[in-house]
């Protein structure tokens, strides 16, 4: 259970590090601003790969168990 927390922790701390660039103004993300259609294209993208990737090695470590009892390892 390690690789989905690794993952959700780094989804959560580069959001929160989206939000800390908005307010000291490194970037705009007001909604017509190129900067903001960039980041939420990848938003759009990332939200979903992020929880197919942990249902994936939650899926993959669950089913390397299930093979190591079969093979009394």
């Amino acid at each position: 259970m390690v690789i989905p927390s690794i993952l959700l922790s780094q989804a959560s701390a580069s959001f929160s590090a989206g939000v800390f660039h908005h307010k000291y103004k490194n970037i705009n993300l007001h909604q017509k601003e190129e900067d903001a259609k960039i980041t939420f294209f990848i938003i759009d993208l990332g939200i979903p790969a992020i929880i197919l990737a942990v249902f994936i090695s939650h899926g993959l470590s669950t089913l390397s168990q299930r093979w190591m009892r079969k093979q009394n390892l």
